[in-house]
C-alpha cells in the first residue's frame, strides 16, 4: 500500500484516544499544545507535547436531544438518529422521525420498508433535491462547476431561487405534500434524497407537523387533537458544535457566534496557526477536497512558508462573513457553517497560491 511504501504507519499510533487538548505551559512563547492520550489496548494514559494540532474528528460529536411536553410519560423507545443502526429492529412498528435534515429523510425512507407506519415530523418543511440530475448524471457534479458558479454570480439571488425551485418542483410538488418551507431554496441546506417522495406518495411515510406533546402510547402533533399512536421515536435533530476533548475556555466556538477564521483557525489565540480545525464547514459540495486544502494550509503555516494575517484582519474577515450568513440564510445559527463550494475552494487555493489559472 501507499502507507507502507512511505513508512507512514510508523508515525501513527493506532487505537489511541485523545482525552484532552490544552495549551502547554510555554504556549505563549512556543505555541505548543499538550495532549492527554489513552492507549485503548492497555488503558495507559500519558501526555505528549506537540508543535501543532489538527482536529479532524468531524462535526457530529454531541447529539441534540429536544425535550417535548410530557415526554417522560411515553412508554415507547426514544433514540437519537446517531444510535440508529438497522431498520429490522422496527419491523411492524409505528415510528415517528423528528427532523427534516438528511439523516431524518434517510432514516424515514429506510424504516418505511419494514415499519407498519412512519411519521416524519417537521417544524418548517424542506426543499428536497434528488441526487440524480439532468441526463441521469449526479446533480452535485452538474451544479458545482465553475461555469455554473459564474452564471450564479451574475444572476440576482431571487432569480436563482426561482429557477431552482421551479426545477425541483418538476420532480416533487413540495406544497402538495406539506413540505414547502417558508424560506427560499438557497436560504438553507436542502435535503438530498431520491426515495422520500416515492415513499410519501405510496403512503408509507406521512408528513406531520411538530410534536406538541407526548402521551403514554404516542404523540399529539401541533394542529391536531387526537393522539397518533407510535411505538418509537427517532430524533434526527442534529448535533451541537463542540469538540469534547478541548475545553470551551480554550476553544469557545458556537454556531450562534461562529468565530473561526476561514472555518479553520481561532483568531484570538496568540499562536493561532498551531491549532487547525479541519472540516468545520458545510459546503454545497464535497468536504474531502476542502479538508485537503485546509490541511495543506496548516502544513504550510507550520513549515513557516506562509503566515496568517494579523488578529485584527482575521476578526474583520469573520465579522464580514457572519454578516453575509445573516443576510443570505433563513436561520443564521443553523447555517453558520455554510459556504458556497467553488468560491470557498478558490479562497483557500488563492491563499496557498495553487488556484487554477482559468
Amino acid at each position: 500500500s501507499c502507507a507502507d511504501s512511505i513508512d507512514f504507519k510508523s508515525y501513527v499510533k493506532f487505537r489511541h484516544q485523545v482525552i484532552n487538548c490544552e495549551k502547554n505551559v510555554d504556549y505563549e512563547e512556543t505555541g505548543k499544545w499538550v495532549l492527554t492520550v489513552q492507549n485503548l489496548d492497555n488503558g495507559q494514559v500519558f501526555s505528549d507535547v506537540c508543535d501543532g494540532v489538527m482536529v479532524c474528528s468531524g462535526l457530529n460529536n454531541r447529539p441534540v436531544m429536544p425535550q417535548f411536553k410530557d415526554q417522560n410519560l411515553f412508554k415507547g423507545e426514544i433514540i437519537h438518529s446517531r444510535s440508529y443502526r438497522k431498520p429490522q429492529a422496527y419491523e411492524d412498528r409505528r415510528v415517528v422521525v423528528v427532523g427534516i435534515g438528511n439523516s431524518g429523510g434517510d432514516v424515514a425512507v429506510e424504516l418505511s420498508t419494514v415499519a407498519k407506519q412512519v411519521y416524519l415530523s417537521t417544524r418548517s418543511g424542506s426543499w428536497i433535491v434528488r441526487r440524480v440530475g439532468l441526463s441521469g448524471l449526479p446533480f452535485d457534479g452538474q451544479f458545482n462547476r465553475r461555469s455554473m458558479n459564474t452564471l450564479l454570480s451574475l444572476t440576482p439571488y431571487p432569480i436563482q431561487c426561482y429557477f431552482g425551485e421551479m426545477y425541483i418542483n418538476t420532480k416533487f410538488n413540495h406544497k402538495l405534500y406539506d413540505l414547502k418551507p417558508k424560506h427560499r431554496l438557497f436560504a438553507q441546506h436542502p435535503m438530498i434524497n431520491d426515495d422520500l417522495p416515492n415513499r410519501i406518495l405510496a403512503g408509507y411515510v406521512q408528513v406531520k407537523t411538530n410534536i406538541e406533546r407526548f402521551t403514554p402510547n404516542g404523540v399529539v402533533f401541533e394542529g391536531e387533537t387526537d393522539e397518533t399512536p407510535c411505538d418509537a421515536v427517532v430524533m434526527a435533530t442534529g448535533y451541537e458544535l463542540c469538540y469534547p476533548f478541548i475545553s470551551a475556555d480554550t476553544l469557545p466556538i458556537s454556531k450562534s457566534d461562529f468565530n473561526l477564521y476561514k472555518h479553520v483557525f481561532y483568531a484570538n489565540h496568540s499562536h493561532a496557526h498551531t491549532l487547525a480545525i479541519i472540516g468545520c464547514v458545510q459546503p454545497g459540495g464535497a468536504i474531502p477536497p476542502i479538508a485537503e486544502l485546509q490541511a495543506r494550509w496548516f502544513a504550510q503555516l507550520m513549515a513557516s512558508h506562509l503566515k496568517l494575517p494579523s488578529k485584527a484582519k482575521m476578526l474583520s474577515d469573520i465579522k464580514r462573513r457572519n454578516r453575509w450568513v445573516r443576510k443570505r440564510f433563513f436561520n443564521a445559527s443553523r447555517c453558520a457553517l455554510e459556504e458556497d463550494w467553488v468560491p470557498y475552494m478558490d479562497d483557500l487555493a488563492s491563499i496557498l497560491g495553487v488556484k487554477p489559472k482559468l
